[in-house]
Order: C-alpha cells, then sequence, then structure tokens
C-alpha cells in the first residue's frame, strides 16, 4: 500500500486548459497596464522651459517685424528696419537706405507694400505672439495622449497638454500618436506610433522609443503579476 500522488493527470488537465484561454482574456489587464504605461510616458516626457521660449520667441518677433517678407531668405523686393531704426529697402539687386533718401516711385510703391504688411504683422503684440507659442511646449507630452484616445484608453491629463497644438497651418503640423490593438487569439497587443518624437529636432534630445521602454519597466512587474493571477483564475481545477 502507498500513498501517493499522480499529477500526470493534474498536468494535462492544467495544459488542455491552458491551451483554451485566449489572449483576448487578458485584454482588461493589457488596458490597464497600457493606462499605466502612457500616463507615465506623459509625465516623463520632457518639455521645453517657459524661459527658454521666450527668449526664443522674442528674437523671432524681431524677425518677423523687422524683415519682410522673410528673415531667412533675401527675397525681391525685402524691407529691412535694422535696430537703429532705419529702413532699407532690397529690389532688383539695389539697396535704398529708405530713412535718408528719395525713392523712385515704382520703389515707392513696392515700398508702401511692405511697410503695409510690417504694421500688419506689429499689429499682433510681442506679448501675444509668444504665448501663442509657448502653449506648444506640451506637444511632446500630448502624443500620449493622443495614443491613448486612438486606443479608447482613459489616462489623466494636464490642461495644458490637452490645449496644446501647433501653430502651423494643418498640412506642416506635427502627425499625430496613435496605438492600433492587435491580435486576440494566442497574442494580443497594442502597437504605439509617435512619428513626432522620432523625428530628429534641435527642440530634444530623446526619443518616444526611449521614453515608452522606460515607462514599460517601470509598470512591467505589475503587469506581469496580474496576468499571472488572471491565468490562475482561468485554468483553476
Amino acid at each position: 500500500m502507498a500513498l501517493r500522488i499522480d499529477t500526470r493527470q493534474l498536468r494535462k488537465t492544467l495544459e488542455d486548459k491552458r491551451r483554451k484561454v485566449k489572449a483576448s482574456a487578458f485584454r482588461g489587464e493589457l488596458e490597464t497596464f497600457a493606462a499605466k504605461v502612457l500616463t507615465t510616458a506623459m509625465k516623463i516626457t520632457p518639455v521645453r522651459s517657459v524661459s527658454a521660449i521666450r527668449t526664443a520667441q522674442s528674437k523671432q518677433y524681431d524677425h518677423r517685424i523687422n524683415y519682410i517678407p522673410s528673415y531667412h531668405t533675401l527675397e525681391n523686393p525685402t524691407l529691412i528696419v535694422n535696430e537703429e531704426g532705419e529702413h532699407w529697402l532690397y529690389l532688383d539687386d539695389k539697396w535704398y537706405a529708405v530713412s535718408y533718401r528719395d525713392l523712385p516711385p515704382e520703389a515707392e510703391a513696392v515700398l508702401g507694400d511692405l511697410e503695409n504688411e510690417r504694421s500688419r504683422r506689429m499689429g499682433k503684440p510681442r506679448a501675444q505672439f509668444i504665448e501663442e507659442r509657448a502653449q506648444a511646449r506640451f506637444l511632446y507630452r500630448r502624443v500620449w495622449f493622443e495614443v491613448a484616445k486612438s486606443i479608447g484608453v482613459t489616462v489623466p491629463v494636464s490642461a495644458n497638454v490637452q490645449a496644446a497644438h501647433s501653430r502651423h497651418d494643418p498640412k506642416k503640423a506635427p502627425p499625430k500618436g496613435y496605438g492600433q490593438w492587435r491580435g486576440g487569439k494566442t497574442v494580443l497587443s497594442i502597437s504605439v506610433y509617435v512619428p513626432s518624437l522620432e523625428t530628429p529636432s534641435r527642440y530634444k534630445n530623446f526619443t518616444g522609443r526611449e521614453i515608452l521602454a522606460k515607462a514599460i519597466s517601470i509598470h512591467k512587474a505589475e503587469f506581469t503579476r496580474d496576468v499571472s493571477k488572471k491565468l490562475a483564475s482561468l485554468i483553476k481545477v
């Protein structure tokens, strides 16, 4: 006689139950994991300092009102107002010192159009110009909020992040972040795309992959425990 336990049948039963478990059964756990990861990614994504933006954009404002039409290229024609307040007109490969001499009639007409454009640009105060651009410092964080929305996950988001927008024409606006649910039978995953964080820029020294990897590492152990508990409940004999 003997007292014993034979686990062969138990193992077979457990293995049968395991095979019947679908990845979609863990959708809730993956959704919770995604919410925590995206919330953390949003928090740890750097933003530019307000003072740095204000300094840079104040300079941009000067360029905007003192170089008509563009600071970046010398167009024909161009109006430049230097630090002494002197107005210079570039027209047909010639420079005219507007502040000190009379201009030919054709140059006067061109100058009038450029001066009108300068007045239009100066109609927007410096403080307003800077503030409109300062809010964009939260755009890098906003992409994680966009990913969450696209996959139907709710995450806490600040008013600054939620309101952040590009000042550019929509065609030039940075691409939005987004995610996509995949699989469900043996594998269930969420693909995450944040193209604006992968594009090299002088304004950042990080990538979306780096931020996401760090956020995942913070919550991975908890997620693994949750999945193990769920699996144990599903194959309970």
